[in-house]
């Protein structure tokens, strides 16, 4: 699984459709449709698909 890291920006997912699972720092997060994550700058994290169909989601980030 790859990892991301930001270091100068927060980051703010929001689950569209279907399931997914997003590991923030080691922490397990499964956030409902319609359910915001707040990812804080310098947070090592990954994502993936957990479902059995596509899943979507829209992500932003702070500004620096």
């Amino acid at each position: 699984m790859l990892r991301k890291l930001h270091n100068e920006t927060d980051e703010v997912v929001i689950v569209l459709d279907g399931e997914m699972e997003f590991e923030v720092e080691g922490q397990l997060h499964r956030p409902q449709s319609g359910e915001e994550l707040l990812i804080s700058a310098g947070s090592l994290h990954s994502v993936r698909n957990i479902g059995n169909k596509t899943a979507s989601w829209r992500y932003g980030y702070g500004r620096a």
